[in-house]
């Protein structure tokens, strides 16, 4: 069995440029560029120093999201089950700002997400 994750919530200290448990404060993990400078060091490089800390947002929220994946995966089991969907045959429409990008199958998407939440498990 994988070893569990530090339980969240996890929060993107902006000044350190660290990944920490919100009650502890105990590092998570640092945020850097390839060649080790910090997210800060704005002079070297202002686009990447902005992306560092869109990733280290997303780095701080990903306990919650993996909960919330897997509670709407439940859910949507649930329903396609109790309603016998034909989960190959329906079709999901993917958006992006309003517009949609893709139709997807939902069996895919439920496969797809499936495959993320064992992924950040280790499994």
């Amino acid at each position: 069995m994988s070893a569990q994750h530090t339980a969240g919530p996890w929060v993107f200290d902006v000044e350190n440029h660290d990944v920490q448990h919100d009650e502890s404060s105990m590092v998570i993990a640092r945020v850097s560029a390839p060649d080790d400078f910090l997210c800060r060091d704005q002079e070297k490089d202002g686009a990447f120093a902005a992306e560092c800390e869109a990733n280290g947002r997303v780095l701080a929220a990903a306990p919650e999201m993996l909960v919330q994946l897997k509670g709407l995966l439940g859910f949507a089991r649930f329903i396609v089950s109790g309603l016998n969907i034909d989960a190959d045959q329906t079709k999901v429409v993917l958006k992006n700002r309003g517009e949609s990008v893709a139709e997807v199958p939902l069996a895919l998407l439920l496969e797809r997400s499936e495959a993320a939440v064992a992924k950040a498990e280790g499994r």
